[in-house]
This record gives C-alpha cells, sequence and structure tokens, in this order.
C-alpha cells in the first residue's frame, strides 16, 4: 500500500520543515537512561536540534523501505540526529514488532546526544538499542538483520568497511541502504556491490518518483553518448573505466541507493570484477 507523509513521526515533519540551530547540550546517555527516560529533555517548546541532510521525499522512502521488508532486526551506522532513524523506527512502530539497532561513536560529542533527545521526544525509544561505538565495534555482536542503514563518514574505504560488516549480518533478501548517492565515493561503493557479490537493485513501491541522476541534463547526455559510442569498440571493457562505459546516470538512483542481497557470496577467491 502506498504511505504518506502523514505517516513520518510528526516530530520529524517538523524538524526537517524547521530545524532548529541552538540545542543544549545534553549528558551522555546510557542505554539504561533512553529506555527508562529522564535524559534531560526539556519541555516541547525547547528547540530540537537537528542539521540532518534529509528530505521529507527520502525519509518517507526510507519508511516505506521498511514497511515492505518487515525487519525484526534493523541497524543504522551513523545516526547523528536521528533523521533517518526517526522514519525507522516509525516503520518498525506501525508493523507492530522489531528492534532498530543504531550506534555512532560520536553521538554524544558531534551530535550532542540530539537523535537520542529527538527519539525519546517522538515516542519511540522503546524500540531502540543505540551503542556509542564505532561499528566494527557494534555490529558483529547483533542479531540476523533484514535492514541495515549506512549514513556515516562517507569515505570510500570506511564505508566499503560498513558495507562488509553489514553483510556479514544481513540475511538473504535483507537490503542494505545508502544515503548521500551524490558523492563520488559512495558511488563507488555501490558500484562495487553491484558488480561483485550478489545483491540487485531494490526499488520500494508505493513512493513518488524522485529526481534522479537519469534526469536529463547536458552531462548525462554526454555521457550516455560517450558511453554508447565506446561499448561498439572490439573489447572495450579491457580498455575503458567502468565510468566511462556505465555512467551514473544509466543506474537511476535518487540520492538513497537500496540493494538487496540476492544470495549467499559464493564468489571464487580469484573473483573479480571491474567497477
Amino acid at each position: 500500500m502506498p504511505f504518506s507523509e502523514s505517516d513520518l513521526p510528526e516530530l520529524l515533519r517538523r524538524l526537517i520543515i524547521a530545524p532548529a540551530t541552538s540545542p543544549a547540550i545534553a549528558p551522555d546517555i546510557s542505554q539504561e537512561m533512553l529506555q527508562a527516560g529522564g535524559v534531560g529533555i526539556q519541555p516541547e517548546t525547547d528547540a530540537s536540534f537537528f542539521f540532518d541532510a534529509i528530505n521529507i521525499a527520502e525519509a518517507l522512502e526510507i519508511y516505506t523501505a521498511v514497511r515492505e521488508i518487515g525487519p525484526e532486526h534493523s541497524a543504522e551506522i551513523g545516526f547523528c540526529c536521528a533523521g533517518s532513524g526517526l522514519a525507522i523506527l516509525k516503520g518498525l512502530e506501525d508493523q507492530g514488532r522489531g528492534t532498530h539497532h543504531a550506534c555512532d561513536p560520536y553521538q554524544s560529542k558531534y551530535a550532542k546526544n540530539s537523535g537520542l533527545r529527538n527519539v525519546q521526544k517522538a515516542g519511540l525509544a522503546h524500540r531502540l538499542h543505540f551503542q556509542e561505538r564505532f561499528p566494527e565495534d557494534a555490529l558483529p555482536a547483533l542479531p540476523p538483520l533484514q535492514f541495515v542503514f549506512i549514513d556515516a563518514s562517507h569515505l570510500f574505504d570506511t564505508s566499503m568497511l560498513d558495507f562488509v560488516l553489514a553483510d556479514k549480518k544481513l540475511e538473504i533478501g535483507g537490503v542494505v541502504a545508502f544515503h548521500d548517492l551524490w558523492m563520488p565515493s559512495l558511488q563507488k561503493v555501490v558500484r562495487y556491490i553491484l558488480a561483485n557479490p550478489n545483491y540487485e537493485i531494490y526499488s520500494p513501491s508505493g513512493v513518488p518518483e524522485q529526481p534522479s541522476s537519469r534526469q536529463t541534463s547536458v552531462r548525462s547526455v554526454l555521457a550516455n553518448g560517450i558511453a554508447s559510442g565506446l561499448k561498439r569498440l572490439p573489447r572495450a571493457e579491457r580498455f575503458f573505466a567502468r565510468e566511462l562505459l556505465e555512467p551514473w546516470s544509466r543506474f537511476g538512483f535518487s540520492n538513497l541507493a537500496f540493494l538487496r542481497k540476492k544470495g549467499a557470496d559464493e564468489r571464487d577467491w580469484r573473483h573479480f570484477r571491474p567497477f
């Protein structure tokens, strides 16, 4: 069934439309404090700290994916102000089950505990298990996962590490998602995943079509024209980079990429496909 903006948490919609910029510094918050409440949240009139680069359309796409996948356990690498986290948690809440495992080593310092405060204010803390740790310390102990959202450092190498850690816990049929696909580093990670491990593009249904890199532009038209010409050359894949032969615009992603795990990784140890 199609979902709408009204399905998103009211707090998230307010934060995206009119983000606050003057947070009070919150104390360190433990998992016990989070579940019990009383983490120094100010009255509702107090401004919430929010600077996540997420819009309503992206939040709705994440929410829709969670409702369609129906995860018992989801995970998130990079929590910040809980923009995407609130969409995931609301999806779990509306399906009536599920735990969201989030990790962010800089929650209390960089984000001033705003993510945890926003989750509390939205009334969704009972669905969240949070660890202020790096993903390599947090993910190995998690249960099998059906959905993972990666929105952390955005460096190629650390994003690749995040994916490898997520892949080891992700069940077959599960989905891993990336945000900020305008960045070349993340485009390269997604190219690798689609070319090597056993993954395919997953598109949540019922989501209004978002602007994507398929939109016509002088740059994309030129790139596609060059690619079409180069592919006609004999053994083109041996001599030209994948970016030339398969321009990013041909994947059709917006600022989000959802990739579904099709099966077990049965690659030979010598396997490699250029990406």
